[in-house]
């Protein structure tokens, strides 16, 4: 396949470049190699051709509940340093639900489980279901009681078809980036929202300027688990497209990318940069918001 017949799954722009050849996952050294574009129109970060979805299922046989095992360590060894409660706290904000309100919610990609927990849990009212490609995990055997579990496919690319349901929420924090097709995994997303709905994607920024300093040196450039990266001119750009190719009756109210800040503990930081003796000198209860380079994405569904 020539660099011709690609394009910007975000943007549709055929105009894309090559960026980083011939490159391997850091952690699984066997699975790759990748080559990495970058589109010229909307500047967002692809893998083309994206790897098979055999290696992609090797890759996460390998790894526990959406994780690899070293980052599971060291979760386990600072459980303070999780960022699952920062990106709860904005979810909720933007959702705008009373705590004792009843709608539902879709958390797919869930991993552990971490999210769905929290949002179940603050919201008791609430009817939630978590979607990811292997079974329940651990952490939400035995409840909570308003939050069910399905095990799927969810860079099939009839996701909402097999699925068959709808809800007023839908998240997915940390997986547009993961995904073959992310263009069809947005279309997905936006189908499954039911009217004045709200869809919140949360990713790594490929404008970022964390991104432009490090480099491939920057932590969420992960060739072969990263497939796909956007801008915030590319995420604008494909959930509004994706949103008019379903053809229905319902608009868009508002649709908007964003820079965010994600929160770590000082310790967990330290130890992801291999400096674990330094780590634990320090408070467990030190935090620090980080200019990572992650950003949110945000489509509401209005009526027309």
């Amino acid at each position: 396949m020539s660099d011709g017949e690609f394009f910007c799954f975000y943007c549709g722009s055929r105009n894309v470049r090559l960026a980083y050849a011939k490159k391997f996952h850091r952690l699984k050294q066997d699975h790759g190699p990748f080559d990495f574009y970058v589109c010229a129109s909307c500047g967002s970060g692809l893998t083309l051709p994206p790897p098979e979805p055999a290696a992609l299922a090797a890759l996460y046989a390998a790894f526990e509940f959406g994780l690899s095992k070293s980052t599971r360590e060291l979760l386990a060894d600072n459980p303070t340093a999780v960022w699952h409660d920062t990106c709860v706290r904005r979810i909720v904000k933007l959702c705008g639900y009373e705590r004792n309100a009843a709608f539902t919610w879709l958390d797919v990609g869930a991993g552990g489980g971490e999210i769905a927990r929290r949002f179940a849990e603050h919201f008791p009212g609430s009817q939630g279901l978590a979607i990811d490609i292997h079974d329940r995990p651990p952490g939400l055997i035995g409840g909570p009681g308003n939050l069910k579990w399905r095990r799927i496919d969810i860079a099939c690319d009839a996701l909402a078809a097999e699925l068959a349901t709808k809800a007023d929420l839908v998240f997915a924090v940390g997986v547009w980036e993961h995904v073959r097709r992310p263009d069809i995994f947005a279309r997905n997303l936006l189908s499954l929202l039911n009217p004045n709905g709200v869809l919140y994607l949360e990713t790594p920024n490929y404008g970022s300027v964390a991104r432009r300093v490090m480099g491939q040196y920057w932590p969420y450039f992960l060739p072969g688990e990263h497939l796909c990266m956007p801008t915030l001119k590319g995420a604008r750009l494909c959930l509004s497209r994706e949103f008019a190719n379903l053809n229905n009756e319902r608009g868009l109210a508002a649709v908007w990318a964003r820079p965010i800040l994600l929160r770590y503990s000082a310790r967990f930081v330290l130890a992801k940069f291999a400096m674990p003796r330094l780590a634990r000198w320090l408070p467990a209860n030190l935090f620090v918001h980080l200019p990572s380079g992650a950003m949110e994405s945000v489509a509401r569904v209005g009526l027309q």
